[in-house]
C-alpha cells in the first residue's frame, strides 16, 4: 500500500510531466513555424544564409540555457530561476517589437 507522502509527490510529479510536454510541444511548433518562414519569406539564394541565422540563434540559446543547468540542481538558487524568466520575457517581448515595428512607432 502507498503512503501519503508517496501518493502526494507522484501527483505532484506528474504534473511536472504535463509541463515537460507542453514545453516539447511549444519547442516544435516554434521550430517548425521559424523554418517555414525563414524559408518561404526569403528569396532562393539567401535561403541557406537565413536558415544558417536562425539555427545559429536556435543553438546558441541552447547553449546559454545549458550554462544554467548546473544551477538548477539546486532548490534554493531562487534567483536563478527569477533571472531566466525576466531575461525570457525580455527575449520575448524584444522578439514581438521587433516584428511587429511597435518599436518604430509605425
Amino acid at each position: 500500500m502507498a503512503t501519503k507522502e508517496f501518493k502526494t509527490y507522484a501527483t505532484i510529479h506528474s504534473g511536472s510531466y504535463i509541463l515537460i510536454v507542453l514545453i516539447a510541444v511549444s519547442e516544435i511548433f516554434a521550430s517548425i513555424t521559424g523554418l517555414k518562414y525563414a524559408f518561404t519569406k526569403a528569396s532562393k539564394n539567401m535561403r541557406s544564409l537565413v536558415m544558417f541565422i536562425f539555427l545559429l540563434m536556435t543553438a546558441l540559446l541552447s547553449a546559454i540555457g545549458e550554462a544554467f543547468v548546473s544551477l538548477s540542481a539546486d532548490p534554493l538558487l531562487v534567483w536563478n530561476h527569477g533571472v531566466m524568466d525576466i531575461l525570457a520575457f525580455l527575449t520575448g517581448l524584444a522578439g514581438t517589437l521587433s516584428v511587429t515595428g511597435e518599436h518604430t512607432g509605425a
